[in-house]
């Protein structure tokens, strides 16, 4: 009897399970009222992958990338800039191909309107064309937004040279050489205009400014003499040699000069520094047609002289090759042009 009454005590304690130490019994027993949730499956796929994905690298953005290497062939670089159009207008100028540089400048000026390097660039460009209405009206904006810069004063004084309009010429290349009194180029001009206007002795002036007596007074000689008035630059060609004996493009000039020019009717006056030169009897020419920049003897008028009359000035007047900022005609040194050529 009591030994049965042991055999249903161990059956009940296996049945609802034990917390006594060694004694073996469920361990759900231990731990009454704890709750678990469910233990969800992981797919054999999944267990596969796992470290794959854990491994990868964080996705970038396109920006991300592009920023970290601009210059990567394998992604983007962005939209087209103002800086991209001008540098392929640039490229196309100096290829010969005016109209594909002209749509760049203008493309690159829809993005940024007052970009000066591109309204130069495009004012220029109009100007080599002949199509002075245009640069001038470009010119004008830009001295209009950068009163304080001489280059703009300087081309748009020589287009409106080559358009006749020599007193305007005069006033804006005044205005550009107080603003750059040791500029060569800018005293050239104005020194040119000055002789179109009949006034050799304040275009002696502006070359006594920035040349040495005997370098100034052979430029002096040469702008005469594409003028067509040699016996005044041969007084000026015996003031260079009296300075620089040795001065040779002086008496290859002089040499050539020394021959009397037909059917001119000259007079002679006193200047007020006391050059002996000859002015000729009508002080007024006038340009043969519209098409013509300035009056020019050395062209027919049915010729137009326009293509070599540059926005940039004569240069020194000494022979030898000298490259040339942008800014200045690619002429060589020594090389006086009897008209303004375009800029280049």
């Amino acid at each position: 009897m009591r030994s049965s009454w042991k055999i249903s005590c161990t059956l009940i304690a296996l049945s609802i399970g034990c917390s006594t130490p060694g004694f073996p019994g469920s361990k759900k027993a231990s731990t009454p009222n704890l709750t678990t949730a469910p233990v969800a499956q992981t797919s054999w796929t999944d267990k596969v992958t796992a470290p794959f994905k854990s491994k990868s690298p964080k996705k970038s953005s396109l920006d991300d990338r592009t920023k970290s290497d601009p210059i990567s062939f394998q992604f983007g670089s962005g939209p087209p800039s103002a800086a991209l159009y001008l540098s392929m207008a640039q490229l196309s100028d100096q290829g010969g191909n005016a109209s594909q540089a002209r749509a760049h400048y203008q493309k690159a000026l829809s993005m940024e309107p007052k970009n000066t390097e591109c309204l130069l660039g495009l004012a220029r460009l109009e100007d080599r064309e002949g199509n002075l209405q245009v640069a001038m009206q470009i010119y004008q904006q830009l001295v209009k937004e950068n009163p304080q810069d001489a280059k703009p004063l300087n081309d748009l004084a020589l287009c409106h040279a080559r358009n006749g309009q020599l007193d305007a010429s005069l006033q804006l290349l005044d205005q550009a050489v107080r603003m750059r009194p040791d500029k060569e180029l800018y005293r050239n001009n104005i020194a040119k205009v000055w002789i179109e206007k009949n006034r050799p002795d304040l275009a002696s002036k502006h070359m006594m400014a920035v040349y040495k007596p005997a370098v100034a007074n052979y430029n002096m000689a040469v702008l005469l003499q594409q003028r067509g008035r040699s016996a005044e630059a041969v007084s000026y060609l015996n003031l260079a040699l009296a300075e620089n004996p040795q001065f040779e493009e002086a008496k290859t000039l002089l040499a050539g000069l020394n021959v009397p020019v037909p059917n001119r009717v000259e007079q002679v006056s006193q200047l007020s520094n006391g050059i002996q030169v000859s002015m000729p009897s009508t002080t007024v020419r006038a340009p043969a047609s519209n098409d013509h920049i300035l009056p020019t003897p050395m062209y027919p008028p049915s010729q137009s002289a326009a293509t070599n009359y540059p926005s940039t000035g004569a240069q020194s007047m000494i022979p030898q090759p000298q490259n040339f900022p942008a800014e200045t005609a690619s002429k060589p040194v020594g090389y006086s042009p009897s008209d303004f050529p375009p800029v280049r």
